[in-house]
């Protein structure tokens, strides 16, 4: 089967729209929704992991992201690499670094090499890398701090974050206030919110736009019942300037409501490709120690249904998972975009 085919296959816009959807903790996803779900830091599950995120096909484990600052970003990988062998052994993003047989709660750390076999397009690639023994909750937000930078485009200084995952904790909005405080003198920013999940809260929307939100929300469920409640009220100081908003398949949840939101200002444009739809809730089921997914089937975002459907960028830019390349079409475009409306 082409690797385009394998993609659409399993493209997160098209499983949004199932009723049901349990993973399983073979999954390397099951333990970034565990972290992401877990009440407290302790019940987080830590494991071995390379800071990759993808899909398991026939021809091996296909990178949808590489998390900035971690193993498989230092070693060179991209998305669209296909990790094939570990050690000469078939790769598994889960067993290869933490061990078949080991149950999630006795994951240990281990300081080992592994030594990578890599599809890039029609090349076979090696890579060594040495794993990370943390929670991808944490791994997550510790990349989005890595992803922050400013550049020179011409006369102007365009800033970056890749917001990889939102949480409605007031620690981690006053992080991300930081992080936008940082970018204060920027003439405009991108916003990366590809591959991005979490839940959305009002303050973080502060950040973005000074006026009250303009969601209308009909029949909402699960934690957009309570989407706009914060855990305390938090000054944020707006940032004023353009703003390019980068979305992708993988976009879902908060992610998604933020783009969609936030997108309604004219200095704030969305790039890139529909995102997952995906709106609903994730629980953990006691018994199977599985995660499962309700898709909010009824609830309506500003007139429109939204599960299985998600948002359309305003500025389409696709950007396939299986194309390996060096540059990011969907980034250079977008700051394209940013000066030609400075």
């Amino acid at each position: 089967m082409a690797r385009w085919m394998i993609w659409l296959l399993l493209s997160p816009s098209l499983l949004a729209a199932e009723s049901t959807l349990n993973l399983k903790s073979d999954s390397l996803d099951f333990y970034r929704l565990q972290a992401q779900l877990a009440p407290l830091q302790e019940d987080r599950i830590a494991l071995n992991h390379i800071g990759i995120l993808g899909t398991e096909t026939n021809e091996g484990f296909l990178l949808s992201a590489v998390l900035e600052g971690y193993p498989a970003h230092i070693a060179g990988l991209m998305r669209g690499d296909v990790i094939v062998s570990s050690n000469d052994h078939a790769f598994h993003p889960v067993f290869s670094f933490n061990g078949s047989a080991i149950p999630p709660a006795e994951f240990t750390a281990s300081a080992d090499n592994f030594d990578l076999s890599v599809q890039r397009d029609d090349q076979i690639l090696t890579a060594s890398v040495t794993p990370v023994f943390e929670n991808l909750f944490d791994s997550l937000r510790t990349a989005t701090l890595n992803s922050v930078q400013q550049f020179s485009a011409g006369n102007k200084t365009i800033g970056y974050v890749h917001f990889w995952t939102l949480s409605r904790s007031a620690n981690d909005l006053i992080g991300n206030e930081s992080l936008m405080n940082s970018l204060a003198l920027c003439d405009g920013i991108i916003l990366d919110l590809r591959n991005s999940a979490g839940y959305l809260d009002r303050d973080l929307l502060a950040l973005f736009q000074a006026i009250s939100p303009r969601l209308n929300i009909v029949a909402a469920a699960q934690w957009l019942e309570n989407w706009q409640s914060s855990n305390q009220t938090l000054d944020f100081e707006t940032f004023r300037k353009p703003v390019a908003v980068l979305i992708n398949e993988y976009t879902e949840g908060g992610a998604e409501i933020l783009a969609h939101e936030i997108s309604k200002l004219e200095r704030i444009v969305s790039l890139g490709s529909t995102t997952a739809g995906r709106i609903g809730k994730y629980s953990i089921e006691p018994h199977t120690n599985e995660i499962s997914y309700e898709p909010a089937l009824e609830t309506q975002v500003d007139g429109a249904s939204f599960e299985g459907i998600g948002i359309q960028a305003e500025r389409i830019l696709e950007f396939p998972i299986t194309e390996s390349r060096r540059d990011d079409p969907q980034f250079n475009e977008a700051t394209n975009l940013l000066l030609g409306i400075i």
